[in-house]
């Protein structure tokens, strides 16, 4: 818009656009998003980021042209990147919010838009959101976005020590729709306030091992190694942005977890390791104990679903000794 008129003007004559004061819940606790509720819930942490997709919803954009004070550039995206503001006290929401200041390069934020015109007619529009999303610039141009995000679930993990939940934060994915209906007459406003209630879904599994030393000695753990043999349990990913469907681009069917440092466990003592999954139904899987002292082997098998936890019980008794060789490839026919 130039000139002193509202930067709400539309940029189309022949579309109506609706300001939109909008606010977003998440229905988890707000205390940190690297805790592990009893549960098993990933909880919120400050500064976090959500994107979100509406057709016929965007953020808008402006930019102040060079030398022309108070004349502006505007653009629209339909995907909105929200940051979550701060705890709240209830204890069952955590509210996101647009940041003050928040920017796409030179275009500084203001405001949110309800696009009204034959493609988007109506009072009602679909919402769907992904979390965590750290950046809105991939998807600056949305107009030839293909309406996915790129999700990878890397086959190495590492945990920094025994018990310790921390690196979930950074492999945990969730996902939610929900519709929004505007109050009748909301196309003859200038402004509506509305607020988003999302109930995320966790697109992985969270596999949990209780691992206890019985070697009559100490022992320290390396590693711990799901092998599930031709099933997809990793790997990077596209997900729909309107269904929540994975699809599979670089598949991996083991995952390592690594112990930062090494996990050392006295005689009879037991400590918890935890490894985040895609879904997937294995059976004969392999799964390997590494110790210094050698690798003990199990099996295990399981239908994995999205959102559910899995336990598994590891006593360590006897490790296999190794010794570790390298050999030339000349040497291997």
């Amino acid at each position: 818009k130039t000139g002193g008129g509202s930067p709400e003007a539309p940029e189309n004559a022949t579309d109506r656009y609706i300001a939109l004061r909008l606010s977003v819940d998440g229905q988890s606790r707000p205390s940190s998003r690297t805790a592990l509720e009893d549960d098993h819930s990933l909880s919120w942490e400050i500064e976090d980021s959500i994107a979100i997709y509406s057709p016929g919803v965007s953020a808008s954009y402006r930019k102040e042209r060079d030398g022309k004070p108070g004349q502006y550039l505007t653009r629209r995206k339909e995907v909105i990147n929200f940051a979550l503001a701060a705890h709240q006290t209830d204890g069952n929401t955590a509210r996101f919010q647009t940041p003050e200041g928040h920017a796409d390069g030179d275009y500084e934020f203001f405001g949110f838009h309800w696009k009204v015109n034959s493609t988007y007619p109506g009072n009602t529009r679909d919402f769907y959101a992904f979390y965590p999303h750290g950046e809105e610039k991939p998807f600056a141009n949305f107009t030839n976005w293909d309406k996915t995000f790129p999700v990878s679930l890397p086959n190495e993990q590492i945990q920094g020590g025994k018990n310790d939940a921390g690196h979930l934060a950074e492999l945990d994915i969730l996902f939610a729709r929900t519709s929004l209906t505007l109050p009748e007459g909301a196309a003859n406003n200038d402004e509506v306030s509305a607020k988003l209630r999302f109930d995320f879904d966790h697109l992985f599994a969270l596999l949990k091992y209780r691992v206890t030393n019985s070697t009559g000695g100490p022992l320290r753990v390396d590693r711990i190694v799901l092998d599930a043999g031709n099933q997809v349990i990793a790997g990077d990913y596209v997900l729909d942005a309107t269904t929540g469907n994975m699809t599979s681009r670089e598949p991996s069917s083991v995952i390592v977890l690594h112990f930062k440092d090494g996990c050392i466990l006295a005689d009879g003592e037991s400590a918890t390791a935890y490894m985040v999954a895609s879904p997937a139904t294995i059976t004969g899987a392999k799964v390997r104990v590494e110790t210094d002292r050698g690798t003990q082997e199990y099996t295990a098998e399981a239908t994995l679903q999205a959102g559910n936890y899995y336990t598994k019980e590891i006593t360590v008794t006897a490790p296999q000794s190794y010794e570790l060789k390298t050999v030339d490839f000349e040497d291997i026919v």
